[in-house]
C-alpha cells in the first residue's frame, strides 16, 4: 500500500530531531519501493531508466515545499545572453569535431568533471596512458591528452534532446508515476514533463557516449564528479566492463536526495563501482563501495590570524538567501566576506552590483575555501547542507545555521553547529554576542 496524505503527515511529523530533508528522503524512498520503480521502469533496450529521472523529481518536490531552494542567478541582459549563446554554440561545434576525430583505441581513461577535487587531482597526476578529459576547469594537461569542455557536452545533450521522441512504453510509465506522485505528495509539479525531459536527455547523451566509448576500447577507467548528467555514461561504461569511479564533491549523506536510495537487492548500473570520499559525514548511505582518500591537512591551515569576522557561504540554490544574509550584516562594523560556490560568479550571484568591494569581500569559486575558513571567526552557509559547514568547524570557525522559516533542513550538521537561528533577521544579534563572547 502506498502512503496516502494522512501517511505523509504522520511520517513528516516523526523524528523531529531529524531535518525536513531526512524525513522527505524516507518518504520518497518508501514510495519508490512500494511502486517498484527501479524494477518496472525499463525501456525497449532493457535499460532501467528511473535513476536518470529520480533526482529531478525529488528536487522539484522539495522546491515546491520550500525544503530546498530552486536554482537562482541574477538575470543577465538580452545582449549578454545572446552573445554568450553564440560563443558557446561555436565552442560546442569545435569540441564535437574534436571528439569525432578521436582515433579508435586511442583512449585509456576518461575523466569528466565540472569542478576539481583533491582525489581527482591525485588520479589525474598518477594515471598513465592517453586520456580524454571533459572538463569546465581551466588548466593544463599532458601531451597526448584530449580536452573538451563539459559545457559543450551539456549543450549538445540539451539541444539534441528536444528532437527526440520518447517511446510509448516510457510515456505510459511516466504517466503512471506522475499520477501516483500527484496524489501521494499532493503536488502540482508537472512530474510527467520532468521525467520525459530527463529520459530524452538520457537518449541524447547515449548517442554521444556510445561513440566516445567505441573509441576507447582500451579504457580501464571512467572517473567523474557527479552532477546528475552522467548516469548514462556510467551505465554504458559498466556494460563494457570499464571501471567507474566517482569523486566526492560535497555532502553525500542521508540528507542528500541524490545519494539516498531505498534498500535494493543489487547495485544499479547507473551507480559507480566505487566513490572516493574526502570527507565522511558519518551518514553516507550511497549503495556502492566507499573509499576514503587521505584526509586533507586542515589543522595546519588554521594557525593564522582570524581577520574575517563573518564568512558567508554562497549557493546557487540559495542565492537570494545569501544576498539577504549579506544585506543584513553589511555596514555593521564587521569584516564581512562571501565565498561563492564553484558554479557561481560574482556577477551572476548579484553580489558585485549590490555591494562594493570595500563593504564586502567576494571570493570566487576557484579560491580555496579552507584558506578562507581558517581566517574566519564565524561561518554562515546559505545552504546548511553544504560540506563547507564541516570544513569550517574543523578549522575553528563557529558555524551558524539558518533554519529558514523555522524549518530545520537537516540534522547532519548538528554536531558542528555553534548556533541556529529561525530567521535571517536574528543573525546580527547572535553574531554580535558570539563575537563578544568567543573572540574577545
Amino acid at each position: 500500500m502506498l502512503l496516502g496524505k494522512d501517511g505523509i503527515k504522520f511520517l513528516m511529523s516523526q523524528n523531529e530531531s531529524d531535518g525536513a530533508l531526512e524525513r522527505f528522503v524516507v518518504l520518497f524512498n518508501r514510495y519508490e519501493l512500494d511502486a517498484g520503480l527501479f524494477e518496472c521502469c525499463v525501456d525497449a533496450r532493457g535499460f532501467a531508466w528511473w535513476d536518470v529521472a529520480r533526482y529531478s523529481v525529488q528536487m522539484a518536490l522539495c522546491v515546491e515545499r520550500g525544503i530546498i531552494g530552486g536554482s537562482q542567478a541574477a538575470r543577465r541582459s538580452t545582449l549578454s545572453r545572446a552573445t554568450g549563446a553564440i560563443r558557446q554554440c561555436g565552442a560546442m561545434v569545435v569540441d564535437l569535431i574534436r571528439l569525432g576525430a578521436i582515433g579508435l583505441s586511442s583512449i585509456d581513461a576518461v575523466f569528466v568533471y565540472g569542478r576539481e577535487v583533491d582525489s581527482l587531482r591525485t588520479d589525474l597526476a598518477s594515471t598513465i596512458g592517453r586520456r580524454l578529459i571533459v572538463s569546465n576547469v581551466d588548466g593544463g594537461g599532458r601531451a597526448g591528452d584530449i580536452r573538451v569542455a563539459k559545457r559543450s557536452i551539456d549543450l549538445f545533450v540539451r539541444l539534441s534532446s528536444r528532437a527526440i521522441r520518447v517511446p510509448t512504453s516510457v510515456t505510459e510509465q511516466a504517466d503512471r508515476i506522475a499520477a501516483g506522485i500527484k496524489v501521494l505528495f499532493d503536488s502540482r509539479v508537472d512530474i510527467r514533463a520532468l521525467i520525459l525531459d530527463r529520459y530524452r536527455r538520457h537518449l541524447a547523451a547515449r548517442t554521444l557516449w556510445v561513440r566516445v566509448l567505441a573509441r576507447a576500447k582500451d579504457a580501464v577507467l571512467v572517473g567523474y564528479v557527479n552532477d546528475d548528467t552522467l548516469k548514462t555514461l556510467v551505465s554504458l561504461a559498466s556494460a563494457k566492463g570499464i571501471s567507474t569511479r566517482e569523486y566526492q564533491h560535497g555532502y553525500m549523506g542521508r540528507s542528500h536526495v541524490a545519494f539516498s536510495y531505498p534498500s535494493l537487492g543489487s547495485r544499479l548500473p547507473t551507480i559507480p563501482d566505487e566513490v572516493v570520499i574526502e570527507f565522511d559525514s558519518g551518514d553516507i548511505v550511497y549503495p556502492t563501495a566507499i573509499v576514503l582518500a587521505a584526509p586533507a591537512e586542515l589543522a595546519a591551515s588554521a594557525t593564522g590570524a582570524r581577520d574575517i569576522d563573518v564568512l558567508v557561504g554562497g549557493s546557487p540554490t540559495r542565492n537570494a538567501d545569501a544576498l539577504a544574509i549579506v544585506a543584513i550584516l553589511v555596514d555593521r562594523g564587521l569584516s564581512l566576506a562571501v565565498k561563492l560556490h564553484p558554479a557561481q560568479t560574482a556577477e551572476a550571484s548579484g553580489l558585485r552590483p549590490r555591494f562594493e568591494s570595500s563593504r564586502v569581500m567576494v571570493f570566487t569559486g576557484s579560491v580555496d575555501f579552507r584558506a578562507l575558513a581558517a581566517r574566519s571567526k564565524i561561518y554562515v552557509p546559505a545552504n546548511p547542507t553544504s560540506t563547507t559547514s564541516f570544513e569550517a568547524a574543523a578549522l575553528g570557525a563557529r558555524v551558524v545555521a539558518v533554519d529558514y522559516e523555522g524549518i530545520k533542513l537537516t540534522s547532519a550538521i548538528d554536531h558542528v553547529v555553534a548556533a541556529r537561528v529561525d530567521a535571517i533577521e536574528q543573525l546580527p544579534a547572535v553574531i554580535a554576542a558570539m563575537l563578544a563572547r568567543d573572540f574577545t
